[in-house]
C-alpha cells in the first residue's frame, strides 16, 4: 500500500520535470522580459540618471567647467536654470548667477526620466587695474592696464580721479610739478563683449593706487587789439582767443577778472587778470602755465574841421568883425 503511494508520486514528479523542460524557454523568456521590466520601472523613478563628474558647487566667470551625466540602457544629458527662474534649458549658463544642473534620460516609451539635481554658483572674476606711467599734464587721460578680461570682453568706459591734494588752490607751491595719489572710479566702469551686451556686473574691480607728478599744462593767451575814437570815456576789450593749438581742459572755463582800461590819447597793452574754474568752481588757475600775447588799446585824437564865414561891405572906416564859424 505504502509502495503504490510512493510510484503515484514519483509518476507525478517526473511529469511535472518533463512538462517544464517542454516550456524551459517559455519560463527564460518570462525571466527576460521581467528583468526587462523591473529596470526599466528603476528607470521611470528617475533612479538611474547620475553625474559621474561636476565641477565645484562654485566657479568663477569664465572658467570651463562641464557635468558628465550616465544613465542605465539609455544616453543621459543635463539642462540649466537660474534658481530664480521655472524653465530649464540645454544652454549651458555663463553669467553671474546661482544655478541648477539636473541630469536626465528617456526610457523606452520616450518618458523623460529626471534624474539627479546639483547646485552651483558662477562667481565674479576680480580684476586688479593699474596706471602705466607716473606723471601726468593736468588734464590729459592717464595709461592704465589690468588683469586679463575674459575672451571678447572690452573695457569700453572708465574714470579716474585724483586724491584730496589734487584739489588745494595752489599745490605746486611754486614747485614744477606735485605728487598725489590717482584712483579709478568703479561705478564709472563698462564692460560689453563681442555682441556688445553689458557684462559688468561679472567683474570685480581693485585699483591699484599709485603716486603721480601732475605738471601744469601749457596754454598760450592772446588779448585782442582795438582802437577807440577819443570821446572823454574809458574804454576796454576783454576779448581773447587762445594761440598755437593750445586749449583748456574740458569743463574749465576763464573767468576775467581784471582788464585794462584806456580814456587818455596813446596806446597801452590791453592786459588781462584771469582766473580759470572747473565745473564745481573750484580755482584751477595754478594748473595752468599761461603764455600772454598781450594786444594794444589806443585811443585816437578826435579829428574837428572849422569852417569860417565870408562876409564882405563897403569901406566906412569902422573895424570889420565876424567870428562866426562852423
Amino acid at each position: 500500500m505504502q509502495y503504490g503511494s510512493y510510484k503515484r508520486k514519483i509518476l507525478i514528479l517526473n511529469k511535472i520535470i518533463n512538462f517544464i523542460y517542454k516550456i524551459r524557454f517559455i519560463l527564460i523568456g518570462i525571466f527576460v522580459l521581467s528583468l526587462t521590466t523591473y529596470i526599466s520601472l528603476n528607470a521611470v523613478t528617475g533612479t538611474n540618471t547620475t553625474f559621474v563628474s561636476k565641477p565645484s558647487d562654485e566657479v568663477e566667470y569664465g572658467e570651463t567647467f562641464d557635468f558628465l551625466p550616465q544613465s542605465i540602457l539609455n544616453s543621459a544629458h543635463v539642462e540649466y536654470r537660474n534658481v530664480n527662474e521655472e524653465e530649464w534649458s540645454e544652454e549651458k549658463p555663463k553669467y553671474v548667477g546661482t544655478y541648477e544642473a539636473r541630469g536626465y534620460s528617456y526610457n523606452g516609451w520616450d518618458n523623460k526620466i529626471i534624474g539627479e539635481t546639483f547646485r552651483f554658483s558662477i562667481k565674479k572674476k576680480n580684476i586688479l587695474l593699474w596706471p602705466v606711467q607716473d606723471k601726468v599734464v593736468y588734464g590729459n587721460n592717464i595709461n592704465y592696464d589690468n588683469d586679463p578680461l575674459i575672451n571678447g570682453d572690452r573695457i569700453s568706459n572708465i574714470s579716474f580721479d585724483f586724491s584730496d591734494e589734487y584739489y588745494i588752490d595752489d599745490p605746486f607751491k611754486g614747485n614744477e610739478y606735485f605728487e598725489c595719489g590717482v584712483t579709478f572710479d568703479l561705478s564709472s566702469i563698462v564692460v560689453l563683449n563681442n555682441d556688445g551686451d553689458d557684462v559688468t556686473q561679472n567683474y570685480n574691480f581693485f585699483p591699484d593706487k599709485k603716486e603721480f607728478k601732475v605738471y601744469k599744462r601749457k596754454i598760450s593767451i592772446s588779448s585782442e587789439c582795438m582802437s577807440y575814437v577819443y570821446d572823454s570815456l574809458a574804454h576796454s576789450n576783454p576779448k581773447f582767443t587762445f594761440k598755437n593749438g593750445t586749449e583748456l581742459v574740458k569743463g574749465d572755463r576763464i573767468e576775467v577778472v581784471d582788464k585794462t582800461e584806456v580814456q587818455e590819447i596813446g596806446n597801452e597793452e590791453n592786459k588781462l587778470g584771469i582766473k580759470i574754474l572747473d565745473e564745481s568752481d573750484r580755482d584751477r588757475t595754478a594748473f595752468y602755465d599761461i603764455e600772454f600775447d598781450f594786444g594794444t588799446l589806443e585811443v585816437k585824437k578826435r579829428e574837428i574841421s572849422f569852417e569860417t564865414s565870408s562876409l564882405t561891405k563897403i569901406y566906412d572906416g569902422h573895424p570889420f568883425d565876424e567870428s562866426d564859424f562852423n
